[in-house]
């Protein structure tokens, strides 16, 4: 069932804007790349996770669950600081504000982030 295509269109519109504007485009596909590496990362992490328990020693496994949780967290910074940037980008330009919750809320804009990837995921070309 399709839905309103909210935010694909609305970084469409935002780069209809800065359309001469190269590094302001690649800003925006920066944002869309995160927000896709960071859900699929966190949909890779936690499948593994109970993988990674049968496979590995004790040891091994919370290696690397802290190795996955540190770029699981880098990324996660790579996206908040994405979701500022376009943020700043509306105020400039007097629009709504992409992300409308807390910034400082972890959780909120990583819930954010996956709504963009499956409000773009269920908007679809097939």
């Amino acid at each position: 069932m399709k839905k309103e295509n909210w935010a694909t269109d609305f970084l469409t519109n935002l780069a209809k804007l800065y359309a001469d504007d190269v590094e302001v485009l690649e800003i925006i596909e920066d944002t869309i790349d995160v927000y896709g590496e960071y859900v699929a990362y966190v949909y890779k992490m936690e499948s593994l996770r109970h993988i990674l328990r049968i496979k590995l020693g004790k040891d091994e496994y919370k290696n690397s669950v802290e190795e996955m949780d540190e770029k699981r967290t880098r990324i996660h910074n790579a996206a908040i600081a994405s979701t500022k940037t376009i943020n700043r980008l509306c105020e400039f330009n007097e629009l709504p504000l992409f992300f409308q919750g807390n910034i400082e809320d972890r959780v909120e804009v990583a819930e954010f982030i996956r709504d963009v990837v499956v409000n773009v995921f269920q908007n679809r070309k097939r």
